[in-house]
């Protein structure tokens, strides 16, 4: 059974572990409440909040026909490639963001919803309002990124 970390990395590139389960689920709601936290859950204006957000997780999802396996966003390798791990039952494959099949990349942000029992996700934006798509995006720089890692 694989073990999984969630990580952060802050805007000067320091990285720290927050937490490690064999439960990848776990690991991402972890990660979602995380970044909701630090951009939801402040002093903020709605309206400055959409253009002061410090944090982010990559968020991926498929249309294809494999709806049983999980894609993670997982960072980027000595390579600077994106890498994702595949989880599937109890079998995890790591590929490259642009293997996924049908892949449809948004920038997740937090949980903007009123009621807590109610998931209203918020995605980032670009200057002109297009949902940002790609994880190399410019305006991610400088921003506190949550990550997924592996334990071999």
């Amino acid at each position: 059974m694989s073990k999984f970390q969630l990580w952060s990395r802050d805007e000067y590139g320091q990285g720290s572990i927050l937490m490690t389960s064999e439960d990848i689920n776990e690991v991402v709601k972890k990660a979602r409440e995380e970044v909701t936290e630090i951009n939801v859950r402040n002093a903020l204006t709605e309206t400055d909040r959409e253009r002061n957000w410090e944090a982010y997780m990559i968020d991926i999802q498929t249309s294809g026909k494999k709806k049983k396996t999980k894609y993670v966003y997982g960072s980027t390798d000595v390579h600077t490639k994106n890498r994702v791990y595949a989880v599937t039952d109890d079998k995890v494959k790591q590929i490259v963001l642009d293997e996924v099949p049908q892949a449809v990349v948004r920038i997740y942000l937090g949980n903007i919803s009123a009621n807590r029992n109610d998931e209203k996700d918020w995605f980032a934006k670009d200057a002109r309002q297009n949902v940002i798509e790609t994880a190399d995006h410019a305006d991610l720089q400088g921003k506190i990124s949550f990550f997924v890692k592996e334990l071999q």
